[in-house]
């Protein structure tokens, strides 16, 4: 079928080919079998990048802290330290939990430290702790692995979570987590 050249018949053309598209059922399985064998891969592998990346060398590990006000300064030093955050970022993170209690703990065990941008983020990036020992938010939530979060836009927080959601839910994936000994082990849970 060739596309005429005025707008209005164009757009009629292009519709009636896009309902055929649409209403064959071979060109429906072909359109699932590219996603699932293509594009659902490689979404999948800039997931993996994009963690990476926004992770880097800053995993640490540590036997216990005091306190979780403690334990957020060291999970967002890093942050600090390489320049993705300002010290009125990491107060604000502490701050948070004052004000709003321990929302920022997304399942047990386990928290995204964060705060608003404009409380002193300069670029997205994401640093983690993890404890041997689990130190005590409000409300007598314990807490082991510590994701600090440095976001330069508010929809990154979103976009974040979004994509932790996948590991979150997976048991495995946070069984590895929590047992982890070593950065590469909290690296692959990620990949």
């Amino acid at each position: 079928m060739l596309i005429p050249e005025d707008d209005e018949r164009r757009t009629l053309a292009v519709s009636s080919i896009s309902n055929e598209m649409f209403e064959d059922e071979e060109f429906l399985e072909e359109i699932k079998r590219g996603q699932e064998e293509i594009v659902f891969p490689k979404i999948k592998n800039i997931l993996e990048d994009y963690f990476s990346e926004l992770i880097g060398e800053r995993i640490a590990f540590k036997d216990m802290m005091n306190s979780w006000e403690e334990a957020i300064k060291v999970a967002a030093g890093p942050l600090l330290k390489e320049g993705f955050i300002k010290q009125e970022y990491m107060d604000a993170m502490i701050q948070n939990v004052h004000v709003n209690g321990a929302y920022m703990i997304i399942v047990p065990g386990f928290a995204m430290p964060h705060a608003r941008p404009e409380c002193g983020a300069v670029k997205t990036g994401m640093s983690i702790l993890h404890l041997k020992e689990p130190v005590e938010f409000p409300e007598e939530q314990k807490v082991q692995v510590l994701l600090a979060l440095a976001a330069a836009d508010a929809n990154v927080h979103l976009d974040a979570m979004a994509d932790l959601a996948e590991i979150l839910i997976d048991d495995d994936k946070m069984e590895r987590l929590f047992g982890a000994k070593e950065a590469s082990q909290i690296r692959e849970v990620f990949e």
